[in-house]
């Protein structure tokens, strides 16, 4: 059987917001997003969460 090491999630309506934040710290996160990330970490996986937010392509936000 094959063993998977990453796991890359998207971050608007997966694991939280709606696609309209600029800040970091005003991203949202589901209640149930931590533990599910927790979980799979736990189980060997790493974990990226991935975004196609303009924000950070024009330069208004840098992560």
């Amino acid at each position: 059987m094959k063993k998977y090491t990453t796991f890359f999630v998207d971050c608007d309506g997966t694991i939280g917001g709606d696609g309209h934040y600029q800040s970091v710290d005003k991203f949202p996160i589901y209640s149930y997003s931590i533990t599910a990330i927790t979980r799979l970490k736990s189980s060997g996986l790493h974990v990226y969460a991935l975004t196609n937010q303009t924000h950070i392509a024009t330069g208004d936000m840098d992560y």
